[in-house]
């Protein structure tokens, strides 16, 4: 049977549909029930218009003690052209207040883990479809074998089933991060994972990689590639003689390792040693292949050192 008016009202209601997956930060489908116990005590912030990305970032920042504002933090990581927040700035932003933002394992275990130490998750979810996503920010605040608790969008403690949850979770790669200070490592990370995100700090942040580095060393005292790490955050703020030791015990436990060799050379030059930094660098070109990945930089420190005078301290 034709019906107008029936037809005019799902073509209305599709309108709807779209219009809610078009949007930067989708609205968040929930569970109305009782808060469970134990959950986080994290500041909540509302989001505004399509900013769940400043929003989230802002109740992280806050459960590490640092005072933000989401305003604060739009122009850090808002794009308004794509009406949202890249992962990219997500992660970057928290460097400038002195903390330090860790993708977390892509499990929900990981996720409990956090919590456990009492640090919050800012997720990002897919609220759409494959071929249409609608992405959100959200801040996990608890979790339970069946559900999950989250600050999100105009809501504080939103429940959702945890197959929901998990559902949308994995609809965007089970993108998640914590924010932390430099002296907190968050539970069950390995040091590769922490090196992989120090190591980006070490250029324009080297006196935050340099705390992250000697608080992970706590913990794995012996880890050579965090003791790199480490030697790497002083070099980059001209600590020569604090990363000199370092890289020496470093150098006499691998005295192969072209990236330890051209460190350890280039310091010894900084300090005015230029005899034991060509010591160092020769036996190692010697052998390396000409085709090698670290051949031209080593050459380039042998070339560096040679031919120029010890820098002035």
């Amino acid at each position: 049977m034709h019906d107008p008016q029936g037809r005019a009202w799902f073509v209305r209601l599709g309108l709807v549909l779209v219009a809610a997956v078009l949007t930067g930060c989708a609205v968040l489908p929930y569970q109305p029930q009782a808060p469970a116990q134990g959950l986080l005590d994290v500041r909540f912030w509302p989001q505004q218009a399509y900013q769940c990305g400043p929003a989230a970032l802002a109740m992280a920042l806050d459960a590490s003690d640092v005072q933000v504002t989401p305003e604060t933090l739009v122009d850090a990581v808002y794009l308004p052209a794509r009406r949202g927040s890249l992962q990219a700035e997500m992660l970057a932003a928290p460097r400038r207040y002195e903390r330090i933002a860790y993708r977390i394992p892509p499990r929900y275990e990981a996720l409990e883990h956090m919590l456990e130490a009492e640090l919050p998750v800012v997720v990002l979810l897919n609220l759409g479809v494959a071929w249409w996503p609608a992405w959100h920010y959200a801040v996990v605040i608890g979790a339970t074998d069946q559900s999950v608790w989250l600050h999100s969008g105009q809501r504080a403690q939103v429940a959702m089933r945890r197959s929901a949850f998990e559902r949308h979770w994995q609809a965007a790669q089970n993108w998640a991060m914590v924010v932390a200070s430099p002296e907190q490592i968050p539970p069950r990370l390995e040091p590769a994972q922490l090196v992989h995100t120090l190591a980006q700090l070490e250029a324009q942040f080297p006196k935050l990689a340099q705390r992250a580095y000697t608080a992970a060393l706590g913990r794995w005292p012996t880890n050579q590639v965090l003791r790199f790490g480490l030697a790497n955050s002083y070099r980059a703020q001209h600590q020569w003689l604090a990363a000199l030791p370092i890289l020496r015990e470093l150098y006499q436990q691998n005295p192969t390792s072209a990236p330890i060799v051209n460190n350890l050379a280039l310091t010894l030059w900084q300090v005015g040693e230029v005899g034991q930094a060509l010591e160092v660098l020769r036996p190692v070109l010697a052998k390396l292949p000409a085709a090698a990945p670290w051949r031209q930089r080593l050459e380039h420190t042998w070339y560096l050192v040679q031919g120029s005078v010890a820098p002035t301290q």
